[in-house]
């Protein structure tokens, strides 16, 4: 009900008749109603207030980042991009119903099968030149320039910026990507050097609730993996892995991250978000509170949760809200997971060496997802069916 008012808001202050550039003050409004927007429907997801907890805060762009805030508007679509020095803006006259239908092709073809790639790549080039093409001469003057932050907005949550694409390349084999709303949480700081990751999860077929959950059969491969390169303890799986015994493990540990490969979806329906236990679903605020006991006692936040196996669910514009959501509920300060369903053997892949790149000295969280998923592409694994459904959500350092 009130996301048009804070759209036709941003418009206003965006465009006007004489096609004139927008005025900073107003490019710094249009970019606050559209953070307010996103700030409403978290709170509209977790059903609950999030100003005294998770304030909206102004990222900087440091010298190697560079900050985009594309805007879909009922006439227009709108991107503003944000480097060290000011702002830029360019605007694409093309109706909202028209961008939507686009991004839904493009999310179908993805998460389709990997002979689409040649139709991928075709609307993937359409979104570069809305997105990226109108900087492009910017962007390629400052070659310090590594990581591109999206604040995204609307449908655009449901693509991977990672696979847009000039004609030559994609996104992902020129800059490290993350996507960011911007609230105080998710504010950039540099990974602890001592991370402590929690790992567990489920590898069994289960049928629960009426819904089947087929084998992962990578389970041990991964989660071992990663316990060896950064767990205080032996992951917790299958018959183990229950709510209570996650609970009671996560709240008398150190952890600064969490590591579940486990079937899940992440939905803008609480009810629906859930991630897969032994014999029983972990729901929406029920798997936030979880989470949350594993982060010191509540008292610092999770700075790594990495949900394997997951995904969104499909036809829903607001999926991703339910990963931001349950990030926010958790008070994890970055989330990585997938768009869509990953198979069982290359998602093990990018998970080991993703941590075998945070383990490098001054690796950030994006450039490690980053190196992983060119990992997967140079293994063979072309199709971005297969690589560019990971998502890194929140901090990106």
């Amino acid at each position: 009900n009130v996301e048009p008012v804070y759209r036709e808001l941003a418009e206003l202050l965006l465009i006007d008749d004489e096609n004139a550039e927008p005025a900073d003050e107003n490019l710094d409004q249009a970019i606050t109603q559209i953070d307010n927007l996103q700030l409403s429907e978290l709170e509209n997801f977790l059903r609950c207030n999030l100003a005294p907890t998770t304030t909206i805060t102004k990222f900087k762009a440091s010298s190697d980042t560079a900050i985009l805030y594309p805007m879909i508007l009922e006439n227009h679509l709108t991107v503003i991009l944000q480097l060290p020095e000011g702002k830029r803006f360019a605007k694409i006259d093309i109706p909202r119903a028209q961008v939507d239908k686009t991004l839904e092709q493009l999310r179908g073809y993805l998460s389709d099968s990997p002979n689409r790639t040649p139709d991928v790549r075709l609307v993937a080039q359409e979104v570069y030149q809305w997105l990226i093409q109108p900087f492009e001469d910017e962007l390629r003057q400052r070659d310090q320039i590594e990581t591109l932050v999206f604040v995204l907005d609307g449908t655009l949550r449901n693509i991977p910026m990672a696979v847009l694409h000039d004609g030559e390349q994609y996104l992902i084999e020129k800059y490290a990507i993350a996507v960011a709303p911007e609230l105080k949480l998710f504010t950039p700081r540099p990974i602890p050097s001592d991370l402590q990751v929690f790992t567990g999860g489920v590898g069994v077929p289960q049928e629960i609730e009426g819904r089947k959950f087929e084998p992962i059969e990578k389970l041990d491969a991964e989660l071992d993996v990663v316990s060896e390169l950064f767990g205080p303890q032996p992951p917790l799986t299958n018959q183990a892995f229950k709510g209570e015994t996650l609970k009671d493990q996560l709240s008398t540990g150190n952890f600064s991250g969490i590591h579940l490969k486990t079937h899940g979806v992440f939905s803008s329906d609480p009810e629906e978000t859930f991630i897969v236990a032994y014999g029983e679903l972990l729901k929406g605020e029920e798997l936030g509170n979880l989470i949350q006991a594993g982060s010191r006692q509540g008292a610092t936040p999770i700075d790594l949760l990495v949900l394997s196996s997951c995904s969104t669910a499909g036809g829903d514009n607001r999926a991703v809200l339910g990963l931001a959501g349950i990030a926010v509920r958790a008070g994890a300060r970055s989330t990585v997971s997938t768009l869509w369903e990953a198979q069982d053997k290359p998602n093990t892949e990018l998970m080991i060496q993703f941590y075998r790149e945070l383990k490098k000295d001054g690796m950030t969280r994006a450039k490690a997802l980053r190196n992983a998923q060119l990992s997967l592409i140079g293994q063979g694994y072309r199709p971005p069916n297969r690589w560019a459904n990971y998502v890194l959500v929140g901090n990106w350092l």
